[in-house]
C-alpha cells in the first residue's frame, strides 16, 4: 500500500543507467548535454572518480587504477543533481524528497538529453535507490519495536550490540519481463554529534547482469520499479516508525 508522510525518511534517491561501452566515449558530451538541461540545473562542477580494474594479462593478476572525469549539474536549491561519466548517467535527489511525481520529471529531464547527445544503443543496467535515515531519541533501541526486518539471532544473550548491519537480495520479475535484483540493507549509522541512535535502511532496485532492457520501456520499467521499492519499504517497517513519519491519512 502506498502512503504519504509529511516528515519523509528519505535522505537520497539515486536513478542509474549504465549503457553499452561499444562506442568512443565523446568528450564534447558533457558541454552539449549542459546547454540541453542548463535551465534546471545551472550549476556545473567536475569530479574526479578512482576506479579499481582487475585483470588477467599472461596469467598474472594485474590491478590498475584508473582515473575518470565525472560532470554534476546541480539545481539552485541543490536539491537535484545529474552526475555524468564514460558511459553512464544518474539522476539524484535530496532531503526534503517531493515525491515520485516531482523525481520522474527530473529523470526524464537526464535521460533525454542524454539520448538526444549519446544516441546509445543498448542499455547495461538500471538502478533505483532509495536511502531512508530513521533518527531515533534514546542511544539503545529494541529493534523489533520498530521494524519487520532487522538483524536477529533468536534466543541469545547477544542483544545489546552497539552497532549492526544486516541486509538480504530479493529476486524479481519487473512488469516488462527483465529479472532484477532488490537489495535491502539495515545498518546503524554514526555521525557527529549524535545522542540517539540513527538506522539507515537502504533499497535498491536494479536489472540483473547480462538482462537487456527495451529502450522503449524505460519508463515503464522505471514506474514499476518505485513500486517494488515502496512496497519493500513498507513491509520493512511498523506502525511505530510510521507514526514518526506523521502518516498522512486520506
Amino acid at each position: 500500500m502506498k502512503r504519504k508522510y509529511r516528515k519523509s525518511p528519505i535522505i537520497e534517491a539515486v536513478c542509474e543507467f549504465r549503457f553499452d561501452d561499444e562506442k568512443e566515449w565523446d568528450l564534447t558530451a558533457p558541454g552539449l548535454i549542459y546547454n540541453q538541461i542548463k535551465r534546471e540545473f545551472p550549476n556545473k562542477r567536475q569530479k574526479q572518480q578512482y576506479d579499481l580494474q582487475i585483470g588477467r594479462p599472461k596469467d598474472e593478476i594485474a590491478h590498475k587504477i584508473e582515473k575518470s572525469g565525472i560532470t554534476q549539474f546541480v539545481s539552485n536549491d541543490e536539491n537535484n543533481l545529474i552526475q555524468l561519466g564514460e558511459h553512464f548517467i544518474t539522476i539524484n535527489t535530496f532531503s526534503p524528497y517531493n515525491g515520485w511525481d516531482n523525481y520522474l520529471p527530473k529523470i526524464d529531464i537526464g535521460l533525454q538529453s542524454y539520448f538526444e547527445i549519446i544516441n546509445p544503443t543498448k542499455i547495461k543496467r538500471i538502478g533505483l535507490r532509495y536511502i531512508n535515515k530513521l533518527p531515533f531519541e534514546k542511544s539503545t533501541v529494541e529493534l523489533k519495536d520498530y521494524f519487520q526486518f532487522y538483524p536477529n539471532v533468536g534466543d541469545s544473550s547477544i542483544d545489546n550490540y552497539s552497532s549492526f548491519i544486516t541486509g538480504i537480495q530479493l529476486p524479481h520479475e519487473n512488469s516488462i519481463g527483465t529479472r532484477d535484483i532488490t537489495k535491502v540493507m539495515l545498518n546503524s549509522l554514526e555521525e557527529k554529534k549524535q545522542e540517539g541512535l540513527i538506522a539507515l535502511l537502504d533499497i535498491d532496485h536494479f536489472t540483473n547482469i547480462g538482462i537487456e532492457i527495451d529502450i522503449s520501456k524505460i519508463k515503464e520499467w522505471l514506474n514499476s520499479s518505485h513500486s517494488r521499492v515502496i512496497e519493500i519499504f513498507e513491509a520493512c517497517i511498523k506502525d511505530s516508525l510510521r507514526e514518526k513519519f506523521e502518516l498522512i491519512k486520506e
